[in-house]
């Protein structure tokens, strides 16, 4: 019965057009979990925790009820696609070897899709119920070279100086849980950053980040950075396409 009451759900309660896709994709991945108990067990816990987090974070759910990242290694659909964006922007070239931290990880499935090729990253949310999600994903995968913890960035207590940092759509957010000016933000990076690292940084889709305000934010970056390339994305989900990826080296 499971099928029909997601389907049920998804034309009674879901909001958005992204609650609708998130319940449609949570009907597909428990369809696809037949005969894999391990994986059914594992779907069960993270399940159980986004209702949890549904009840008791206030702030706004990236997800929608759902996953806001895929990671097609434990059989997750999200709206946005956490392979395909790893190939899009060529992280694991970038990325090999090196030590990252993961700003606004969400989930934690980007840092975890990178472990076989980094040396180790240090990856937080201010959302506590999705590092509960993304640490239990780890010890699902026996991952050991990814931490996670919950902080925002403006009390993160970092390890650094790290090789790169991930800036992935957090340098401004939507929930408005961030309350440091954008010189801040990237001062902050910097300072996080071995001499000569890298800044991956993703921009909010253009609805929400127009080109005007996305020439601000690079500009501003530039204080701090040497942009060394920039393009469009233009794979992945429609959550993905059309956002604007930069390379910078701490200048």
């Amino acid at each position: 019965m499971a099928p029909w009451i997601f389907l049920w759900d998804l034309w009674l309660k879901a909001k958005t057009n992204e609650g609708k896709l998130g319940l449609l994709n949570r009907r597909n991945d428990y369809l696809r979990l037949a005969g894999k108990p391990t994986l059914f067990t594992l779907h069960s816990q993270l399940n159980a925790l986004l209702a949890e987090a549904q009840q008791a974070w206030g702030s706004y759910d990236y997800g929608e009820g759902y996953f806001y990242q895929s990671f097609s290694r434990v059989g997750v659909s999200g709206l946005r696609q956490t392979e395909a964006r790893i190939e899009s922007m060529e992280l694991k070239r970038h990325l090999k070897g090196q030590r990252i931290l993961e700003i606004g990880c969400n989930s934690g499935f980007i840092s975890l899709a990178l472990a076989e090729v980094i040396a180790s990253s240090q990856a937080f949310d201010i959302n506590p119920h999705l590092i509960q999600i993304a640490d239990t994903v780890r010890k699902h995968l026996e991952i050991s070279n990814v931490s996670f913890s919950t902080s925002a960035f403006e009390t993160f207590a970092g390890t650094g100086p790290y090789d790169a940092v991930l800036s992935f759509a957090n340098h401004a957010t939507y929930d408005g849980n961030t309350h440091q000016n954008l010189k801040a933000f990237f001062e902050r990076c910097h300072t996080l950053l071995k001499p000569g690292g890298l800044l991956l940084f993703e921009s909010h889709p253009p609805e929400l980040e127009n080109a005007r305000a996305l020439e601000e934010v690079k500009k501003i970056m530039t204080e701090s950075f040497k942009i060394e390339s920039e393009k469009m994305l233009s794979t992945g989900s429609y959550a993905d396409r059309r956002r604007t990826f930069i390379v910078a080296r701490q200048d």
